[in-house]
């Protein structure tokens, strides 16, 4: 016997919002839904299960994505941008400068 799940319970389980899932399953990486008629859908809870299992190992793995990088060394920039000094209505000078900070990922490769 199969236990369909819901939309509510699927991104309960998986931990995920409806537009991810979407995107995921378009992607390929999760399962598609099985019509119920009409307007609703549902997903196999076993396939649910397996998806979310291959996502772990996945992320536990040092040989792939999100896992293997998130120990790379990053390399920031600092950048101060210069303004002019402007009174406004109040008489209030703003800061002679403000930072904006990038981070550039170093791919591991």
């Amino acid at each position: 016997m199969h236990t369909i799940l819901r939309l509510p319970d699927v991104k309960r389980s998986a931990g995920l919002l409806r537009s991810t899932i979407n995107l995921r399953i378009t992607q390929g990486t999760f399962p598609k839904p099985v019509s119920l008629g009409g307007r609703a859908v549902g997903w196999l809870e076993a396939e649910v299960q397996q998806s979310l299992q291959r996502r772990i190992e996945a992320s536990r793995s040092e040989s792939s994505g999100v896992g293997a990088t998130l120990g790379a060394p990053r390399n920031f920039e600092l950048k101060t941008i210069r303004t002019s000094p402007v009174l406004s209505s109040n008489n209030v000078v703003p800061p002679a400068s403000r930072c904006r900070f990038r981070q550039f990922f170093s791919l591991p490769g």
